[in-house]
């Protein structure tokens, strides 16, 4: 075997072990409905009862993102199903894509040779994910 064809494979081990755990991240999160452990139960709490903005956010400016791309969809559930535990789930499912998406977007802007940024992107979900 050829250093090359050696580095090439533990490329693909590493590529195939963080895309594996991001998307084990939130098949594990919803099966076990972590999002209503912890910090996320907070926020579970809120979605459940659709006022998340007046029991948890409205003093808390940086964290607009997360309510709007998060939280806000998940109350949105909530209010098309009438199911609190749909809301949450949404919630929960928006929460733990999150390193896929990050793998998805880095994937897509890295234009390095052999992809090194997304090779070492994979590595970091791969590690610290389950963490």
């Amino acid at each position: 075997m050829t250093d090359a064809s050696d580095a090439r494979r533990l490329c693909a081990f590493v590529i195939a072990s963080g895309v594996a755990t991001a998307l084990l991240f939130v098949v594990v999160g919803l099966a076990f409905d972590l999002q209503t452990y912890g910090d996320g139960s907070i926020f579970s709490y809120a979605v459940a009862v659709q006022d998340s903005w007046a029991f948890h956010w409205r003093n808390i400016s940086a964290r607009a993102a997360v309510y709007l791309l998060n939280v806000r969809p998940g109350e949105l559930v909530v209010g098309l199903t009438g199911s609190p535990r749909a809301g949450v789930f949404a919630y929960g499912l928006l929460s733990f894509s999150a390193q896929s998406v990050g793998l998805a977007a880095t994937f897509a802007l890295d234009r390095t040779p052999a992809r090194r940024i997304f090779v070492f992107a994979c590595a970091s979900t791969a590690i610290l994910c389950p963490l």
